[in-house]
């Protein structure tokens, strides 16, 4: 009895050794006939995170979009919606893009640019070429003792009959230099969609959405029976312009933030009078806000505190009623 119980084990194990040859046998026959192969993984590429400029013309609303490169710091003095600058001093990486007003062709205006890189000292040789896209694009290599040691990079974009946008790279003539350029190049867009108001309408008021310097955002709300916004060539999300109904003053609405090594009061002071900060200054304080007033020449100047870091400037040909200015969340 026990040797026919070995015997069935030895006659299943080698059933099931058959079965398994045939099955993987043919498993790899199946394999090799498949027209459907199983995808290798595939990563999503990070989408280039991309920054904007703004012609002048409120008619034709350009809007010019380029792209930020990585690893590039802002410089804090140019962060508006006409120019925009990054820098990178340890690589001397310098990267602007500026809206220009400017009655020239883009032609006209690129030989000024021109005329300083070919015009360089002695020391120094520069080579140019154009290079193909869909503006002006012209690329500069500059040479000392036979050595390429940068690379420079001009666009011009033609946006309104009165400016136009140069976009500019300057950065080390390395391995990476020409993909930094195509990279530039190839994500520059031109549309027509620029805004010139911050403004949104709320049951008869106004309430003007400012974006500080530092991203902190803030409502002004303004009686809509007495003033509306106007649209002009120099607003943006930090400055803006109203107009009081019955009486067609302009008044000029700007947030600034301070400056890291002064108060906001230092700051505004020196703001309306860099000369003697503070002389001309007259405390105005209304229902426990912090305001100033400022004598200046040909305009009236107002200064309310919102913060320790932030204030709204109130600038106007005659004297502004600032109590209509001082709702502010």
């Amino acid at each position: 009895m026990k040797k026919n119980h070995g015997f069935i084990f030895i006659a299943l194990g080698i059933i099931l050794l058959l079965v398994g040859f045939v099955f993987n046998f043919t498993n790899l026959f199946s394999k090799k006939d498949s027209q459907d192969p199983s995808p290798s993984p595939t990563t999503t590429p990070v989408p280039l995170k991309k920054d904007y400029v703004k012609s002048h013309d409120i008619e034709k609303k350009t809007k010019v979009s380029f792209p930020i490169l990585n690893n590039l710091e802002v410089n804090k003095l140019y962060v508006g919606e006409f120019s925009k600058e990054y820098y990178d001093n340890d690589n001397a990486i310098y990267y602007r893009v500026d809206i220009i007003e400017t009655k020239k062709s883009v032609e006209e205006y690129s030989k000024y640019d021109q005329d300083l890189m070919l015009n360089k000292s002695a020391e120094f040789n520069v080579t140019n070429e154009d290079i193909k896209c869909q503006y002006l694009c012209k690329k500069y290599q500059v040479s000392k003792n036979d050595e390429t040691i940068q690379i420079v990079l001009y666009v011009y974009i033609k946006t309104s009959d009165n400016d136009l946008a140069v976009i500019s790279y300057k950065g080390p003539a390395d391995n990476k230099a020409n993909d930094v350029i195509d990279t530039i190049i190839k994500n520059i867009s031109v549309t027509n969609d620029a805004t010139y108001t911050i403004g949104k309408a709320n049951n008869g008021f106004i309430d003007l959405g400012f974006t500080t310097d530092n991203n902190k955002e803030l409502t002004l709300t303004l009686d809509g029976g007495i003033y509306e916004e106007v649209a002009d060539g120099f607003n943006t999300k930090k400055e803006t312009r109203v107009k009081n109904i019955n009486t067609n003053q302009v008044i000029v609405l700007k947030t600034h933030v301070k400056e890291d090594n002064q108060t906001i009061n230092e700051y505004v002071d020196r703001y309306y009078n860099l000369e003697k900060p503070g002389s001309n200054r007259k405390d105005i304080s209304i229902e426990g806000k912090e305001i100033y007033e400022y004598i200046l020449t040909g305009i009236k100047g107002y200064a309310v505190i919102i913060d320790e870091e932030t204030a709204l400037l109130i600038m106007s040909e005659s004297s502004v009623n600032v109590n209509d200015f001082i709702n502010i969340n």
